[in-house]
Formats: C-alpha cells, structure tokens, sequence
C-alpha cells in the first residue's frame, strides 16, 4: 500500500476542488449576448462565435496580425478572418479539451495542445501536420522566439521542448502538478513556468534547461496566465497572498523585473481569479481578464488603471492586436465566445 503525507493529500484535495468549482463557475455563467451587455460600444466591439455552447479556452492572434484562432473545451480549433471577422474554418482537433493554442513567429504554423495528451502543428491554413503524443494532457504551449522549437507544460509537472518534427529535445522536472502556463523571453531566452501544484514560478534558460530562480506566486494554484512583456523586461501573472489557502479568494497581478525577479508592482484589479494577462505590444500596458464582466487596462509605469472594457463572459485567455488597437478575448458560453474589443474610447480612436 503506498502512504501519502498529509500534506500531498491536502495538495490533492485543494487542486480537486480547484478544478470542481471551476467547472461549476462555467455552468453556472451568465448566459448574455453582445447586444445584452450594458456600456459596451457595440458599434466596435465584434463577436465572432455567436450562440456557442462550448467554453473557448485559449485564444492567440497571428503576428502578421491576419488570423485569429481559438480552442475550445469540445476539442475544436477555429480560424477567424481578422479583416472580414468570419470564420475560415473549423478544424476537430482533438478529442478532449484544447487548453492552449500559439501561433508562429512568421504567421506560418498554428500548435495546440490538448486535454487528450497531444500536440498538434497545422499550417495557418488549417492542414494538420503532425501530431506529437505526450501521454500526459498538455496546459500550456508555446513557439520558440525563432520557430524552430515549440515548449509545453503538461499535467505531469514537466516542461518539454519539441523540435517541429516532433523529437522530444528536453524534458524539465519543473513542477509539482499541471503546468498551466509558460511564456518566453526573446531577448534573453528564459522560459517562465506556473504550475496548479505548487507556489512558485519558475524560470529558466531555454538553451540549457537549468532553472536561473524560483519566485514567490503566493497560494497554491493561484497563477493561470503568465505574461513576458515583449520589451522582455517584466513578468506579469495573478497572484493570490497565502494567507488563508483558499484559491478562489480574489488576489492581485504581480508585475517582477525578469533580470532579478523582484517585484515591481501589485496591482489590485478588484477581480474573482483574474488569471488572463496580456501586455501590450510597446510593454507599456496590461491587459487583465478572469470571472468578470469587465477586463481592465492598466498602464504599467504608473500602475494605474486606465481603462475598463466590458464584456460579456468569464475570460479565459487574452491577446493584444499587433497594432496595439485591440483585444481578443476567449470565455465561456454566454452566446459570444470570442469577443475583439477596441482597447481605447471612440474619444481616443
């Protein structure tokens, strides 16, 4: 018979009723339309997944700024026009949910990784190209600055990092429990990892593999998104004091330099579980979403809030328009599950 610690299974338990009560959240959201929303502008705001019953987890938008593609928790893959606002294509990716989709450097490649344990490359056309089997559902994935390597974390604890034709070049002992998130840095190739099973984030060389230092994230499971500044200067994730243990108590985003890993802000965004970070393309902004009907902009040199969007759904990932000018957001089911919302007032348009 095998003995668990006290404290692994009190970790169990907490990440169980982590994931329970968020599935219960999905269920239970508000089932509202774009047209229902009060205060949004809906002479700019678009909603391309109209009356969907599928929960879209992860959005990203190419860097030639020409498609959007989101995942959702049925395993399908869409392809959205960013001019015309349709959609190209619906792809059955996979057969569980696709936690997370990127979107390479050149605009050529889509990746996604599922639930079902798999990686999936496709051409932005929607042409799939291979798939890599991981065994373990895959959280979180990534394109190298370059191209050429793509990084996942998975439910095992591991990062990997894949060539494009599906070797297996490392494997990174780096958490306890699922890998929800990592990010890179291009400017100095450090790989930033948080995991639902311990407190820390974690950053690494991505040539080499070793860890450069482990950061403070506060409570068990609180960070689901994290974000490196594309000046490659700051890291920003939710972060939740560990002061009673309870994961749904509503926390802040922590902003740290990257070079040393020491706080530059705290910013209190008043938010249930604000787990969807996004800067803007000049580093200077934060886009901040999570169970809310509101997603804040927040300039990062002053660390005040400038501008609240609403929106119609729990957010569950976010992405800024290469030109600055827009979100991209992906949520739950309420009728509009992926919503592009102008980041500035018409005053300022």
């Amino acid at each position: 018979m095998i003995k668990l610690s006290s404290k692994l299974i009190l970790r169990i338990i907490s990440i169980s009723i982590f994931t329970l009560l968020g599935m219960e959240i999905d269920k239970i959201a508000a089932q509202t339309h774009l047209s229902q929303v009060p205060n949004i502008d809906k002479s700019t705001a678009v909603s391309l997944d109209e009356n969907v019953s599928a929960i879209s987890r992860a959005v990203a938008i190419s860097p030639d700024g020409k498609l959007i593609v989101s995942g959702d928790d049925l395993g399908k893959i869409k392809l959205w026009s960013v001019q015309t606002k349709k959609l190209l294509q619906t792809i059955n990716g996979h057969s569980n949910w696709v936690h997370s989709v990127t979107i390479s450097p050149d605009s050529k490649m889509i990746a996604s990784g599922s639930i079902d344990g798999t990686i999936k490359l496709w051409e932005a056309k929607g042409n799939l190209l291979s798939t890599i089997r991981n065994t373990k559902p895959v959280y979180s994935i990534t394109f190298s600055p370059n191209g050429k390597l793509i990084l996942t974390g998975d439910r095992s604890g591991k990062v990997k990092i894949w060539s494009l034709n599906g070797k297996q070049l490392r494997s990174i002992d780096a958490h306890l429990g699922n890998v929800v998130s990592i990010a890179v840095n291009g400017n100095r190739k450090i790989i930033a990892s948080r995991s639902f099973g311990d407190k820390q984030i974690k950053l690494w060389n991505l040539n080499t593999g070793k860890l450069i230092i482990s950061l403070n994230a506060g409570a068990v499971g609180g960070v689901n998104s994290l974000a490196i500044s594309p000046d490659g200067k700051l890291l920003a994730g939710y972060f939740i004091p560990d002061s009673n243990g309870n994961v749904y108590s509503e926390g802040k985003v922590r902003i740290w330099r990257l070079d040393t890993g020491k706080i530059v802000n705290d910013l209190d965004v008043n938010m249930t579980r604000p787990h969807a970070v996004s800067f803007s393309p000049d580093s200077k902004t934060l886009a901040i979403g999570g169970f809310s009907d509101n997603i804040q902009i927040w300039d990062i040199p002053t660390a005040k809030k400038i501008n609240s969007l609403p929106s119609p759904h729990h957010t569950y990932s976010l992405t800024f328009s290469p030109d600055g000018k827009n979100l991209v957001s992906a949520g739950s089911p309420n009728g509009s599950s992926i919503i592009i919302l102008p980041t500035a007032p018409n005053s300022q348009r």
